[in-house]
């Protein structure tokens, strides 16, 4: 009896080692999860303006795209419109477009929103028109990128490849800063009261004697 119990317990020994071997084999050839950012994107620009707020981690998990009220905003790529209204976390006007690879992206702070809930779209069309509404203290675009659907990434690393193809249709330029006014130095006006050339026009009018002359190609009055 004894030995029964001896060769039970040492089974019973047998099998616990052997779990143990099989869990820490499959914890050393476990792969880390992948990164969930794409490496390439087909994404086009949302809209022109420029950059006025960056992509931070769990403070502001998107880019502001600051621009004119009213500026075109346009679906990075084809999908459905998942969410449409208004969004009382602080986006204003909002929408959430869903794509073929699952991935998601938000417009928020829209004016005005030209497509509604569960409407296909296509990549280039106007979904939204730029516009200040939420927590917002000026006309801006806020995109967010979530390209597993969950957990939302730096859009820039999808969006600063860009190409001419990638940018909105109909528009010329990239998302850029507007150019400053530059300084245009006035052309040199002659001052000449004497005429040294030619008097095309001699004559006076009520109170005074006058003529026109031609100094230089430039006319002038001489009194």
């Amino acid at each position: 009896m004894a030995k029964v119990k001896m060769i039970i317990y040492g089974l019973i020994a047998l099998i616990s080692l052997i779990s143990t071997l099989s869990i820490n084999a499959s914890a050393l050839i476990q792969l880390p999860p992948a990164d969930i950012s794409f490496a390439s994107s087909n994404f086009i620009w949302p809209t022109q303006g420029f950059i006025s707020q960056g992509f931070r981690k769990y403070q502001h998990e998107g880019i502001d795209i600051a621009g004119a009220s009213g500026t075109p905003i346009f679906a990075v790529a084809s999908g459905v419109v998942v969410k449409a209204g208004w969004d009382n976390w602080g986006l204003g006007n909002a929408m959430e477009i869903k794509h073929l690879d699952q991935s998601v992206t938000v417009y928020g702070h829209n004016r005005r929103l030209l497509v509604t809930k569960g409407q296909k779209v296509e990549q280039g069309q106007i979904i939204a028109e730029m516009g200040s509404t939420g927590n917002s203290s000026a006309p801006h675009l806020h995109f967010e990128v979530f390209p597993n659907g969950r957990v939302a990434a730096d859009p820039i690393p999808l969006l600063a490849s860009a190409t001419t193809e990638k940018k909105p249709p109909s528009l010329n330029q990239p998302v850029s800063k507007p150019p400053t006014a530059q300084e245009v130095s006035p052309l040199p006006v002659s001052i000449e009261t004497e005429c040294n050339d030619m008097i095309l026009l001699p004559g006076e009018t009520a109170n005074n004697l006058m003529k026109i002359c031609q100094d230089n190609a430039q006319l002038f009055r001489q009194p």
